[in-house]
């Protein structure tokens, strides 16, 4: 059940990200695109850092993360859209600290991608 949650909501996570997305690319103007550069940016850097094995504050390891995604959808020009996917990511990342399945080779390459 455990996994079976996670898939879900990792599933769910993607779906909603990518409408958002599209959504914010749409109606994103330069300030949108700026936040975006300079949040990926920032995660970019603090996931050298962890890789790099420099001891990093999971706090600010999540929080860039977040700061990251969010910045993809915040011009998606729903706010209901953003509080269930804000709500959806909050419970994936819950699951991602409990089984410590969060490398950050692997998402960094996702995030570039994705950026």
């Amino acid at each position: 059940m455990f996994n079976g949650d996670l898939i879900e909501l990792s599933n769910l996570r993607v779906l909603l990200q990518c409408a958002a997305l599209k959504a914010s690319l749409a109606f994103g103007d330069e300030n949108w695109e700026g936040n975006l550069v300079s949040a990926h940016h920032k995660l970019a850097m603090i996931g050298k850092k962890i890789i790099a094995g420099e001891d990093v504050c999971l706090e600010r390891q999540l929080h860039y993360d977040w700061e990251f995604h969010f910045a993809l959808v915040r011009a998606c020009n729903s706010r209901h859209m953003i509080a269930v996917f804000q709500n959806i990511y909050e419970k994936y990342i819950g699951y991602q600290l409990v089984l410590r399945n969060y490398r950050w080779a692997k998402a960094l390459e996702e995030q570039q991608l994705i950026f």
